[in-house]
């Protein structure tokens, strides 16, 4: 297996690490896109910063090919491109203070297919026949990934975590979330779950979020500093209308 992980969390470079540890030679190649620590760093796509990787930052030395050509030319593509522009939205100057300098829409649209070309690319050298995502693809970067690798006939992997502790789903594509395998026919019996309705529930996947009913409208120091490098790098003349 020829694999890329797409790792943006230190627990999925871990993880990966261990996969190939115990695949041994079943695991022939392993290119990974996230964090500093990875072969490529992800958000310098979504913010279009220098930020490298292990290999360097992904865009360098970069020329055109056309490896794309199998999303590009896809009748589905008009959807694709739509869906990558709503994505790349995500890090525009309206909605974050580190953002890309993307403003009009053939910016959007020429820079998707640069970035479609140069990913695609990166899957045909490296020879890449399997992806695999730790969660269902939804930034900039991993949903075009898998936008390609499914236009170019590759495998895909998606893992996501389930609310139960210690369990997950797994599937090839987006759309088989929540179809059960075909031997699913039957489930164990197991009793019914009396729910008090005044009794605070224990939501684990809440962990470090406080549950309780309290006063609105609080920042904290961090959201405040993001509010204040967001006015000064977007907008400075509200510095002059505290009020607005």
């Amino acid at each position: 297996m020829r694999l890329l992980a797409v790792t943006p969390a230190d627990n999925m470079v871990r993880i990966v690490a261990d996969l190939q540890s115990l695949a041994g030679e079943r695991i022939t190649h392993l290119v990974t896109l996230g964090d500093r620590d990875a072969d490529y760093k992800a958000s310098s796509l979504l913010r279009l910063t220098m930020a490298k990787g292990q290999r360097g930052h992904i865009m360098a030395e970069d020329r055109f090919s056309g490896a794309a050509r199998a999303l590009t030319l896809a009748p589905e593509f008009p959807a694709l491109l739509l869906e990558a522009m709503d994505t790349l939205q995500r890090g525009a100057a309206g909605h974050n203070y580190r953002n890309h300098d993307l403003i009009h829409p053939s910016d959007y649209i020429n820079y998707i297919c640069l970035a479609a070309d140069r990913l695609a690319a990166i899957l045909t050298e490296d020879r890449i026949d399997t992806l695999l995502f730790f969660d269902i693809p939804h930034l900039f970067y991993d949903s075009l990934l898998y936008r390609l690798a499914r236009q170019m006939g590759l495998r895909t992997l998606i893992l996501r975590s389930a609310l139960t502790p210690g369990q997950f789903f797994s599937m090839a594509r987006i759309e088989d979330l929540g179809t059960l395998a075909p031997n699913m026919t039957t489930f164990p019996e197991a009793a019914p779950i009396r729910i008090d309705p005044g009794k605070a529930m224990d939501l684990h996947y809440m962990k470090g979020i406080s549950q309780e009913p309290g006063p609105r409208g609080r920042l904290s120091l961090r959201a405040l500093a993001q509010l204040v490098a967001h006015v000064v790098t977007q907008d400075p003349g509200l510095l002059l209308r505290p009020a607005r």
